[in-house]
């Protein structure tokens, strides 16, 4: 027992899943559009067991988002790195591209479809858009890089956090 009844009473993370007695007050969905998770599953049951006007953060990567020109900075990145003796990155753009749609992602929601089913249960408060791809860069050195060619328009923000109410 979390000790108090307005506390987050589920939360979903890397396939973690807390129960306490219901009724939630607010639940957290970690890393939505991942393989092997079914956010439409956990968004329904945060909506059976939470009353209005429960909490529902959500956040994750919008992997469906990934544009030409963002692919083509994350993918140099990650060959620069290679070159540095980082890990080894596709020898080709075209192989960045394969392997982020097809594979990396395969069979998992975008988060267009997410959004809408979001929106049939809940009341969008919130919804922002941040750096994404740092993370699988350097880190938070790459994460100043990453947000400076955001605000300059070179790349897309591919992390999102949502919040919703419960209807």
């Amino acid at each position: 027992m979390w000790g108090g009844s307005a506390v987050v009473g589920v939360a979903y993370s890397a396939g973690y899943t807390v129960t306490d007695a219901p009724p939630y007050h607010a639940a957290i969905i970690e890393d939505a559009l991942r393989i092997g998770f079914d956010p439409l599953e956990a968004i329904d049951e945060v909506f059976r067991l939470a009353l209005p006007p429960a909490v529902l953060v959500v956040n994750g990567l919008a992997w469906d988002m990934l544009d030409d020109s963002t692919a083509d900075w994350f993918y140099m990145q990650r060959r620069a790195l290679a070159t540095a003796g980082g890990p080894d990155a596709h020898q080709t753009i075209e192989a960045f591209k394969y392997w982020w749609f097809e594979e990396a992602f395969a069979g998992v929601m975008t988060h267009h479809e997410l959004r809408y089913e979001l929106h049939q249960r809940f009341e969008e408060r919130t919804f922002q858009w941040q750096p994404a791809l740092y993370q699988y860069l350097e880190g938070d050195p790459s994460l100043v890089l990453e947000r400076w060619v955001i605000e300059r328009g070179v790349v897309r923000p591919l992390s999102f956090e949502y919040v919703g109410v419960r209807r």
